[in-house]
């Protein structure tokens, strides 16, 4: 009989032990929140608290991505507006620089048809001297045109020959020693309005040019020729490379 009374005694000393223990617990939550409260802390307020902070960071968040968004579009906005600007830049170049070419061949044509200069027959409308791949080497360009006189056409020869120093002492070289072997050694002309030239020159060594000389020899009787002298200046060959 002992023993059932005694195991009896430890259940109920273990449930009283369990129980204080729940209890103390309690006791322990309740004067947490007897702190909390005391604390002007209120669990619900707290809770409302966050929601609306996280409302918020959830709006802020939003606005940086539209922000973000808006950064982004405005800046392929302004790199189509600098594209938009250079090909309009570029095109407007490219305008600029036909009307040039328009107005150049123009002035060509009426200097041709209606001259300023009351001179008739031939004439040299320009002579370009451009410089080739290499020191020696240079393009002459010319344009010969019949001022008023249209109603034939005129043929002839171009005798030219450079001016220059070397060594020191004057020196003329003709036509034929400043072609290249390919050039040919005659240059003939033959045209009612204009014809243009070009000529590869091939100077000598050492050779310092000063002036160019063209003479127009024409064929026929009654045709004037002419006889002219031109600076030696030179400037990049733009079509070359």
């Amino acid at each position: 009989m002992a023993k059932p009374m005694r195991r009896r005694s430890d259940e109920r000393l273990r449930w009283y032990l369990a129980i204080g223990g729940v209890a103390m617990l309690a006791g322990g939550y309740l004067i947490f929140e007897m702190g909390r409260v005391s604390a002007d802390y209120n669990t619900f307020e707290v809770a409302a608290e966050r929601r609306t902070h996280r409302a918020s960071i959830g709006e802020l968040e939003a606005t940086i991505a539209e922000l973000r968004e808006t950064i982004v579009q405005n800046e392929t906005i302004q790199a189509t507006d600098r594209e938009a600007y250079r090909a309009v830049e570029q095109n407007l170049g490219q305008l600029q620089s036909k009307i040039q070419e328009q107005r150049e061949a123009i002035a060509f044509y009426r200097g041709i048809i209606s001259p300023a200069a009351s001179n008739a027959g031939l004439q040299i409308q320009n002579l370009q001297l451009l410089r080739g791949t290499d020191e020696a080497t240079y393009r002459l360009r010319m344009t010969l045109v019949q001022v008023k006189q249209h109603h034939r056409e005129v043929y002839g020869k171009v005798n030219l020959s450079v001016d220059g120093a070397q060594d020191g002492e004057a020196v003329s070289y003709p036509l034929s020693q400043l072609l290249d072997d390919d050039e040919k050694k005659r240059w003939n002309y033959g045209f009612r309005y204009f014809q243009d030239f070009e000529r590869r020159l091939a100077l000598p060594d050492g050779f310092s040019p000063l002036t160019v000389n063209i003479e127009l020899v024409p064929k026929g009787a009654g045709n004037v020729g002419l006889k002219q002298s031109f600076p030696w200046s030179t400037s990049p060959d733009q079509s070359a490379g």
